[in-house]
């Protein structure tokens, strides 16, 4: 385990997993180049990020397994490190933990292994925006289809999951999530993030004001036409 190197490592957490006490495992490196990530050092320079050997980690949690009910895997992209995600999750689960993994769904194969192995317990899906304003979101070229199918095989699965979005202004509206809501029916909850300028992988976002919550609300309201479960975070 000295091998898989971890980027970031929070101890605690109370608002990942709703109901659960969690910490976060965050890895680097991503596939895609979304001008407003807000984790930008893990996604273009994160080999310049101090490592974390994954031993430690593990050895930290399991001195909290009374306290800490779950544990959360993601980046960056975690699914550009997939023997080593499933070799952490393997030992998460053996020392009992519940396991989340965040992923922006890209690599259907990967989660499709995970389940397969029975390795997730809860799968947080990015979905970036609209799937026909991919390029925009996320500065590569990504077919709808990619995307259609993961979401298809994710609410198809049997395994608890969500589906997530960053709403910012410029590149979602409630047409936007209103489309974007539609190919998600069937989806067992939607979360609403609101955008934090503080933080962007494209420093041109960083002056871009987030909404208004009246304006997050109206979103919400799009997304419900379609999902049940809707949440704003």
């Amino acid at each position: 385990m000295d091998n898989i190197l971890v980027k970031r490592y929070v101890h605690t957490s109370y608002d990942n997993w709703p109901g659960k006490i969690t910490s976060l495992i965050y890895l680097g490196g991503c596939n895609f180049r979304c001008p407003f990530c807000n984790t930008p050092e893990l996604v273009k320079n994160h080999q310049a990020v101090p490592n974390l050997n994954f031993s430690d980690v593990i050895s930290h949690l399991t001195n909290r397994k009374n306290w800490i009910d779950a544990v959360v895997i993601t980046g960056g992209e975690p699914s550009l490190h997939k023997a080593d995600v499933i070799e952490m999750l393997n030992e998460l689960k053996a020392e009992g933990f519940k396991t989340k993994v965040e992923t922006n769904g890209f690599d259907l194969e990967f989660i499709t292994e995970l389940n397969k192995l029975q390795l997730v317990d809860l799968w947080s899906i990015d979905i970036k925006a609209s799937l026909d304003m991919y390029k925009k979101a996320t500065d590569i070229d990504v077919k709808a289809e990619t995307m259609r199918r993961t979401i298809k095989a994710v609410i198809e699965s049997g395994v608890n999951h969500e589906f997530k979005t960053v709403a910012v202004p410029g590149l979602h509206d409630k047409f936007q999530i209103f489309k974007l809501a539609q190919e998600l029916q069937g989806a067992q909850k939607y979360i609403i993030h609101n955008f934090d300028p503080s933080s962007t992988l494209d420093p041109h976002y960083m002056i871009i004001k987030p909404f208004t919550e009246k304006q997050i609300a109206a979103l919400a309201e799009q997304a419900r036409q379609f999902i049940k479960d809707v949440e704003i975070r």
